[in-house]
C-alpha cells in the first residue's frame, strides 16, 4: 500500500498525475542522493561518499525512474536509509539505529514487497558482525520491533480481510511469471518469452481446473497461492540450475 498511499499525497495529481508524481520523485531522488552523501561520509569517509553522490546523479536509472509512475524512486531512500542505519548500529551507534534500520525495512516492504526478506539478511550480517550474544539479541529484537510496528497492521488487516495473513499476494507473479522462465532458458533450452508465455497457459488451466473443483471462480489471493505453489514445485525441480543462474 505505501506507493499507492504516497500517490494519494502529490498535490495537483489528479489536474496532472505524471507531471506532478515526476515533481515529487525527482525531489525525492534528490534526497536520496544526499542521505546517500551524508550516510557513506559518515561510514566510509569523504572521497567515497563523493563518488557515490555523483554516480547517483548521473546513473541512467536515477534519471530515467523519477519520471515514471513506479515505485522504485519512493523504494530508494527506504532501502538506501536501513543500511546505512543498520552500517551505523553495527559501528557502535547504539541500538536506535537497529531500530531505524528495522523501521526502515518496513516501510521498504510495504512500498516493494521484495524487501520482505531482507531482515533476514540483516540478522544475518549482525550474527557475524556484533561480538556479545546479549548485544545481538538486543539489537536484533530492536530491528525486528522496528520492523514488526510498520509491517504488522498490514499483515493483521489483510488476514481479517481475506482470511489468511500475508504481506502481499504477488509473490507469485515473479516467481511463476518471471524465475521459472529464467530457469527454463537453461533447463530446457526455452527463449525467455516462449517459457513466459508456456507459463501463462499453465496458470490458465490451472486456474481453470481449480475453479471446476471448487464450483465457484477464485480470489485474487487464491489465484497467487496456486500460482506460487506450482512455481515453487517447478523451480525444485531444478536447484543445482536454479542457484547457478542466480549465483551468476
Amino acid at each position: 500500500p505505501g506507493y499507492p498511499f504516497f500517490l494519494s499525497l502529490v498535490p495537483g495529481i489528479e489536474a496532472r498525475p505524471v507531471a506532478w508524481v515526476a515533481a515529487a520523485q525527482e525531489l525525492i531522488y534528490v534526497f536520496s542522493a544526499l542521505l546517500a552523501f551524508a550516510g557513506l561520509r559518515r561510514l566510509l569517509g569523504e572521497p567515497l561518499a563523493k563518488a557515490s553522490l555523483i554516480f547517483l546523479l548521473v546513473e541512467p536509472g536515477g534519471l530515467a525512474f523519477p519520471k515514471l509512475i513506479a515505485s522504485e524512486t519512493l523504494f530508494l531512500p527506504l532501502g538506501l536509509g536501513a543500511v546505512l542505519a543498520g552500517g551505523l548500529y553495527l559501528r557502535g551507534g547504539g541500538r536506535r539505529w537497529a531500530l531505524l534500520a528495522g523501521l526502515a525495512l518496513g516501510a521498504a516492504t510495504l512500498v516493494r514487497p521484495v524487501a520482505t526478506y531482507l531482515p533476514l539478511l540483516f540478522l544475518l550480517v549482525m550474527w557475524f558482525a556484533r561480538g556479545s550474544r546479549r548485544e545481538l539479541a538486543a539489537g536484533a529484537a530492536a530491528l525486528v520491533l522496528g520492523y514488526a510496528l510498520f509491517v504488522a497492521p498490514w499483515v493483521l488487516r489483510n488476514a481479517a480481510h481475506f482470511g489468511q495473513p500475508f504481506v502481499s499476494g504477488q509473490t507469485s507473479n515473479m516467481l511463476a511469471h518471471y524465475h521459472v522462465p529464467f530457469v527454463w532458458e537453461t533447463a530446457r533450452g526455452l527463449p525467455f518469452k516462449e517459457g513466459a508465455r508456456l507459463v501463462e497457459e499453465r496458470m490458465r488451466r490451472l486456474r481453470a481446473e481449480r475453479e471446476a473443483q471448487l464450483g465457484r471462480g477464485l480470489d485474487r489471493v487464491e489465484r497467487y497461492g496456486m500460482e506460487q505453489a506450482w512455481a515453487v514445485r517447478e523451480l525444485a525441480d531444478y536447484p543445482l540450475v536454479y542457484g547457478f543462474r542466480w549465483g551468476v
